[in-house]
């Protein structure tokens, strides 16, 4: 396994910290998303697994969003820190 640098560690966290507050904000488990979707939104919110593109647009795609809507929050929450 790849050793992650700290840029792509803070990335790595800043993704799971925004695919767990959207799953929450729509009242999802992790459970119903895997059900629905077969991706373990529980390893991803670890931060510690390095998600694909393909696998983000379908959560996108699930949670009703776009990749850049998802990827503009992360960077606003980035610039509010």
């Amino acid at each position: 396994m790849a050793v992650l640098n700290q840029k792509d560690e803070i990335l790595l966290k800043a993704i799971a910290s925004e695919i767990r507050q959207i799953r929450q904000s729509k009242g999802l488990s992790q459970e119903s998303v895997y059900l629905d979707t077969e991706i373990h939104c529980a390893r991803l919110e670890q931060g510690r697994l390095n998600v694909t593109v393909g696998t983000l647009k379908r959560l996108c795609d699930y949670f009703g969003i776009t990749l850049s809507e998802f990827f503009k929050a992360i960077e606003e929450k980035s610039i509010q820190s």
